[in-house]
């Protein structure tokens, strides 16, 4: 942010109601994030809940498209490093509900291209970047008849 910028709007917070009444920038905090908790969506993304609700969609889409695929790997893989690293779910738990996500036809290619046991958690530990690798190739396979050519 440019230093005229953070000058303005230095001046701006120090004029509000909110941060007069408090005694430092750490009240002014504590009341912003009370006041607008509702409002911000980070934290609510940031659960294992979220991740959920995004293989839930992907599972009711019946024929889902390259780009859906494709939002949904990416949106998933940014939201689980940050629950793997506050101990939220662990790595087997995300491979999983990532796998949940695709047709059983999709997660068997998946699993058999990452060597992937669901009933030993050791497979599943250090594979995620293979897997999100092999998701990506698999399902934005394009079967168009100009790309055999």
């Amino acid at each position: 942010m440019p230093l005229y910028h953070e000058t303005t709007l230095r001046l701006y917070i120090k004029n509000l109601d909110i941060y007069r009444e408090g005694e430092s920038w750490d009240d002014f905090t504590i009341v912003l994030q009370s006041e607008f908790r509702e409002d911000d969506w980070e934290p609510i993304q940031n659960t294992e809940t979220y991740l959920k609700s995004l293989v839930q969609k992907m599972k009711k889409e019946n024929d889902p498209s390259i780009t859906a695929h494709r939002t949904f790997i990416f949106e998933f893989a940014r939201r689980y490093n940050f629950l793997v690293a506050k101990l939220v779910i662990n790595k087997h738990r995300r491979i999983v509900l990532f796998l949940q996500a695709f047709s059983d036809k999709i997660g068997d290619k998946l699993c058999k291209r990452c060597k992937i046991d669901i009933d030993d958690t050791s497979s599943t530990t250090h594979v995620l970047s293979e897997l999100k690798k092999e998701a990506v190739k698999i399902c934005t396979k394009d079967d168009s008849q100009m790309s055999k050519l």
